[in-house]
């Protein structure tokens, strides 16, 4: 913060959130005019629905949140929600933001985010296809086509040629957006929702490096009212070699900025922000960097989403087509995989 520092938040618990020195005494009274909506969709949420908060989507959370709060919203929020999501102000909405929070640790369970390895989860999921005899796991192809009649035909191109995959249904796990192009066939309506999905970009960086810095902060938020506009949180991590590995998440405004450049510029316009928040990195030499891209990162939830995927999980059920991923529940990996395993069961039902 350009006027107080370096403000320790420690967590984006209400507790935390009141207790912050960001805050004025009038705007903790006025914040705490949310703990009627928050417990009201506490007693009825349902942390495997986000529809379970439809009544509450009305406007972007930012905007709602900053008529409260102003130092809430650019300090905390936007700083919070960047880091997570790569979300700009207008991606997600009160209705989503509540849902969360009424499934946090204070609610009883924030299962979205437990402890589980998303490259295990994965892993051992491959390992479960390839042993399963009954299961004919295809790597390397392009999906092409899919037509739905009175059976499913996907069309695929691999090692060059193109083969055709005879079979009785369909999950589609994919990004929403990518579905209606290799499925026109689909009934309008879900073809209208499938288009509407928007997703935010969220790039990671790795930076490995020698400095004669020391006592590198740990991790920092970075907030756009501050002027970083690039980078959403840093870390520096000391390695026992004596090097540091830098690593930290970019906003969703600069991976669409940057979208089609080459790796070397976004890092080094990522770096500008890194040594604007802490000057003594500003000597360092790099051994080396990476830039992981995710063009298609995270769903958006602006207002409006959550009213149009109700609508969307109520047409009735289709005979052979299913769809998973995070736009369906929450913008995690794991849960991705969990709708996965619930559209496959309703199907063979």
């Amino acid at each position: 913060h350009k006027e107080k520092g370096l403000v320790p938040q420690p967590s984006f618990s209400p507790t935390d959130i009141l207790k912050s020195p960001l805050l004025s005494l009038g705007e903790k009274a006025s914040l705490a005019r949310l703990l009627p909506k928050l417990l009201g969709q506490m007693r009825g949420n349902d942390p495997h629905d986000l529809t379970s908060a439809a009544a509450l989507d009305e406007e972007s959370a930012c905007a709602y949140l900053r008529r409260l709060s102003p130092n809430f919203a650019d300090y905390i929020l936007e700083p919070t929600m960047q880091m997570f999501c790569g979300y700009e102000e207008d991606d997600y909405s009160i209705a989503w933001l509540l849902w969360l929070m009424a499934g946090f640790p204070w609610a009883g369970d924030w299962w979205s985010f437990k402890e589980r390895g998303v490259g295990r989860l994965t892993y051992e999921m491959g390992r479960h296809f390839d042993s399963d005899p009954g299961t004919t796991v295809i790597t390397g192809a392009t999906i092409n086509a899919v037509t739905i009649a009175d059976g499913v035909a996907a069309t695929f191109t691999r090692n060059g040629a193109q083969e055709t995959l005879d079979a009785d249904a369909v999950v589609f796990a994919l990004p929403a957006p990518l579905i209606p192009a290799i499925a026109p066939g689909l009934d309008e309506a879900r073809l209208s929702f499938l288009s509407s999905v928007g997703y935010v970009g969220h790039h990671i960086a790795h930076y490995l490096l020698e400095t004669d810095a020391r006592d590198l902060p740990e991790t920092l938020l970075l907030p756009t009212k501050d002027g970083f506009e690039r980078v959403s949180n840093l870390h520096f991590w000391p390695r026992e070699d004596g090097r540091i590995m830098a690593t930290g998440e970019f906003k969703g405004q600069f991976c669409r900025a940057t979208l089609g450049q080459s790796e070397d510029a976004i890092l080094d316009a990522a770096w500008e922000d890194y040594v604007t928040a802490v000057p003594a990195a500003g000597n360092a030499r790099f051994v080396d960097r990476h830039l992981q891209r995710n063009d298609l990162a995270i769903c958006r939830r602006e207002a409006g989403f959550v009213q149009r995927l109700k609508d969307f999980r109520a047409l009735p059920p289709h005979p052979r087509v299913a769809f998973a991923g995070d736009y369906m529940i929450n913008s995690t990996v794991g849960q991705a995989h969990w709708s996965g395993l619930e559209a496959a069961d309703a199907l063979t039902a």
